[in-house]
């Protein structure tokens, strides 16, 4: 697909994400609020002799803050769509499409990572200008890499974990409940509220830890993590195991699917 292409179906979703601006700037709104209440309640926890364990106060408040806008780059989505369109028919009509739809879906999703990364960028600049937090002052190349990598690593784990949850829908009738319930489980196992290596060293090396608590921790302590190279060997098996599983889901899903399109 030519990058002519390319743009001008991302440019069509940022008009189609901005066309009822009030909407879109409360839902903004509502972000930043959320994040202000959470940045609070450590900031207050801290204030009064409360430590994580590996992590000093100028390290946990970043790592807040940090997590909040990798979790804009890696859990902003429009695959949890794909469900809704199976259960309704209406992926059928993707599949007349003169793109293909994976091209389609990825397009969709840079454009939608671009729009809210640049603006958790405007929530997070008076939050380091006020704190004098500085997310990458001791970075090597080795840890630019490392972080690019545990990035791309991230979205793909996270990508995939929502194509196996969407599979489910060629065998379930409902997915709000299946979705709600994941995403309260990921955002305390991801490390969206804790640093996961503060609790138990295990949880560092769960799937879901790669959605978002690696990257932040990095950002946060400026550090190459232990075993680095071992991390990201982990994460990969983890990539691994979850494409062959959604691969076998969708291949069979397809096989049963009857959705009668638009």
């Amino acid at each position: 697909m030519s990058w002519k292409r390319w743009w001008l179906i991302g440019y069509s979703f940022f008009k189609e994400e901005t066309a009822f601006q009030l909407s879109f700037l409360v839902s903004k709104l509502r972000e930043f609020i959320n994040l202000i209440v959470i940045f609070l309640l450590w900031y207050a926890l801290l204030k009064h002799n409360f430590h994580l364990k590996n992590y000093t106060n100028q390290q946990t408040l970043g790592y807040f803050l940090y997590s909040f806008v990798i979790g804009q780059i890696i859990l902003s989505t429009r695959l949890w769509r794909i469900g809704d369109m199976i259960i309704s028919g209406n992926i059928s009509a993707l599949f007349l499409y003169p793109i293909k739809m994976w091209q389609l879906f990825l397009s969709w999703d840079i454009a939608h990572k671009v729009i809210n990364f640049t603006i958790s960028l405007f929530y997070l600049l008076p939050f380091l200008f006020f704190f004098h937090l500085t997310p990458f002052q001791h970075f090597t190349l080795t840890t630019y890499i490392f972080f690019i990598l545990s990035l791309i690593l991230g979205s793909l784990t996270y990508s995939f974990i929502v194509l196996i949850f969407n599979s489910l829908a060629f065998y379930l009738t409902e997915m709000w409940s299946v979705i709600f319930l994941f995403n309260i489980f990921l955002s305390f196992f991801s490390g969206q509220f804790f640093p996961l290596d503060a609790v138990s060293s295990l949880l560092a090396f769960s799937p879901f830890a790669y959605v978002n608590f690696w990257p932040s921790r990095l950002l946060a302590r400026s550090e190459l993590p232990p075993h680095s190279i071992l991390i990201l060997a982990v994460g990969f098996f983890w990539l691994l195991i979850f494409f062959l599983t959604f691969t076998a889901l969708w291949r069979t899903g397809l096989k049963k699917f009857s959705g009668w399109g638009e």
